[in-house]
């Protein structure tokens, strides 16, 4: 009896053969379908992080107000300027452009084209904080391998007015003295999320930017400081520690009653200019003086009260005295000197 399957038989190639085949599309479609279930959610993350970038839309700074609503401190919209030296092909021209508009220094354009002839980084910045117009002139020109993304600048309306308590923020908008470092948590806000499409090379297309998470600005602050008389007291400082040669003055005006701060000044010299100019640093509440022939006001007061003394009881006052382990001196020596307490104060 001849077998119908013997080996070599048409028939019996064909039946393996559709096994086979169904075998490999059985996979496939498990396959298929272990992608769209399984593995869907993150191979869309993948397909979208090829052609889509990430980018943080910063959020608000709050602003700083004085007792009367008048801002001493605010953020106001700037652009960072930044270009992709891989995508720019002529180099100097674009760079030109960038100076025209931005009046970049000589050091900055030579570094530019340098790094564009180059092409070894994908990111150099060309300038933080430029103006916002001057920015959308930029951007309007379309100019590859150029970006430029929105950020916001310190300024106080007031000029130097407050700085010394106001304190101030770094280049990327973060408190780093003064009420801006204290009260940072508040003033900061939560940045948001925009998704642009990027073409190959890595340029953005035009017209993709989705916006995913809107920023929430920073809240503000309003300090019990009075913009008027702050200006005032440190206007009088400067004068008058320029007219006795002083190396420097601190004058804080206060509402007894309340406690209530209306200004706080300090100036200082320059040892190197000489000029006199308010500083950055809060030295009315960081600094240490000693009081001196100040405290005998208090101590004079105190015995006149008590009837202790009078205007004319008199001491012998040496220049130096021994009290326990302490040896107290005055400010310069000379002899005994017999003094009234009118005298002494």
């Amino acid at each position: 009896v001849v077998s119908r399957f013997r080996v070599g038989s048409p028939r019996r190639r064909l039946i393996l053969a559709l096994v086979v085949i169904g075998a490999v599309l059985l996979g496939l479609i498990g396959r298929v379908a272990y992608l769209q279930t399984t593995e869907a959610e993150s191979l869309r993350s993948a397909a979208a992080d090829q052609w889509t970038r990430s980018v943080t839309i910063p959020a608000q700074r709050g602003t700083v107000f004085d007792r009367h609503g008048a801002e001493l401190a605010m953020s106001v919209p700037a652009v960072t300027v930044s270009i992709n030296p891989k995508l720019i092909d002529n180099g100097p021209a674009t760079v030109q452009v960038l100076d025209d508009l931005l009046e970049l220094p000589d050091e900055k354009v030579a570094e530019l084209v340098a790094e564009i002839a180059a092409k070894d980084r994908g990111f150099v910045f060309v300038q933080r904080q430029a103006d916002a117009d001057i920015g959308d002139e930029i951007a309007a020109m379309k100019l590859p391998g150029v970006n430029v993304d929105r950020e916001s600048r310190r300024e106080m309306p007031g000029g130097d007015t407050g700085r010394s308590v106001i304190g101030r923020t770094n280049i990327d908008g973060i408190g780093i003295s003064g009420l801006e470092i204290q009260y940072d948590d508040l003033l900061t806000g939560t940045g948001g999320e925009m998704r642009r499409e990027v073409a190959p090379g890595g340029r953005s297309i035009p017209g993709s930017e989705t916006v995913t998470a809107q920023p929430v600005a920073g809240d503000d602050l309003v300090l019990t400081l009075d913009r008027s008389v702050q200006y005032s007291t440190e206007q009088v400082l400067l004068e008058q520690v320029a007219a006795i040669g002083a190396k420097g003055a601190t004058a804080i005006a206060m509402e007894t009653d309340t406690g209530e701060i209306y200004s706080m000044a300090s100036v200082r010299r320059d040892d190197e200019t000489g000029a006199y100019e308010v500083t950055s640093g809060n030295f009315a509440a960081v600094d240490a003086y000693e009081p001196g022939s100040v405290a005998k006001v208090i101590t004079i007061a105190s015995s006149l009260s008590e009837g202790l003394v009078t205007p004319e009881t008199s001491y012998v006052v040496p220049w130096r005295k021994q009290y326990y382990d302490d040896l107290l001196k005055d400010s310069h020596e000379h002899p005994d000197e017999v003094m009234s307490v009118a005298q002494i104060l």
